[in-house]
């Protein structure tokens, strides 16, 4: 929703970075809800984890089906494409291997590194789903200022590595407290395991989203300097040619 930041003097430029970390901030934190919600509607609910698991293999085939027909022309889009569709079948499978109804003697250090990737996928899908979507309506809403997708590798190695690592931190963190808990542990239990883990992962998370969304718009901004400087390279070679 922001520009890149180029032309803006020394005091906009500072501005400029507070209100990405704001919005990074606020994000990194409803994303970190989003996947506590997710993690513990998994691990308690047997329906839920079915039915979660079925709609990522779902998911995951149709964006398969995208790249497979080359409907997206950025190549970096389609190889964040390709790496979403595998995030998707292997959160599904973990779905399932997660759910104490249905596999409840799982180790638990395996748990805590299926957590870890079950986190790091779920956190890559949402901001990613978040990105894409609000690409599609800046597009469509002709008053609202332009938001661009992915463009670069430095932007999709930017979303990727900070997706990832803050998704492994909540899974860890997650998962070293749901192990903990008896095989029959009831609702107070549940609220207590919540607590405890969003003590943690909640100022982390607004820090890792502020840190990331000041990353992307930088890396955003030094990508449109590299492209404008392209451009107009281009430009002046075809001025040379038409006036051979």
């Amino acid at each position: 929703m922001l520009g890149t930041g180029a032309g803006l003097s020394t005091r906009q430029r500072i501005l400029w970075v507070i209100v990405a970390a704001l919005i990074g901030a606020v994000v990194g934190v409803a994303v970190c809800e989003l996947v506590d919600a997710f993690l513990l509607a998994i691990t308690v609910s047997a329906g839920i984890a079915i039915v979660t698991g079925l709609v990522l293999f779902a998911l995951g085939g149709y964006v398969v089906y995208r790249v497979y027909k080359g409907q997206d022309d950025n190549k970096w889009i389609a190889i964040l494409n390709v790496v979403l569709a595998v995030s998707m079948f292997v959160t599904g499978i973990w779905c399932f291997l997660l759910n104490r109804e249905i596999t409840p003697s799982v180790h638990w250090f395996a748990r805590v590194l299926m957590y870890a990737m079950l986190g790091a996928a779920l956190t890559f899908l949402f901001v990613y789903a978040l990105g894409e979507l609000v690409s599609v309506l800046t597009r469509k809403l002709k008053f609202l200022p332009q938001v661009k997708s992915l463009q670069t590798r430095r932007q999709a190695i930017t979303v990727l590595a900070g997706a990832v690592v803050s998704g492994v931190m909540w899974g860890i963190t997650f998962g070293w407290k749901e192990v903990a808990l008896p095989s029959g542990f009831d609702a107070s239990a549940i609220a207590a395991l919540v607590a405890a883990d969003q003590a943690i992962t909640v100022p982390i998370s607004a820090v890792t989203g502020a840190a990331m969304a000041v990353a992307l718009q930088w890396v955003r901004s030094r990508s449109d300097s590299y492209m404008l400087a392209v451009s107009q390279e281009n430009d002046t070679l075809n001025a040379d040619d038409d006036d051979v």
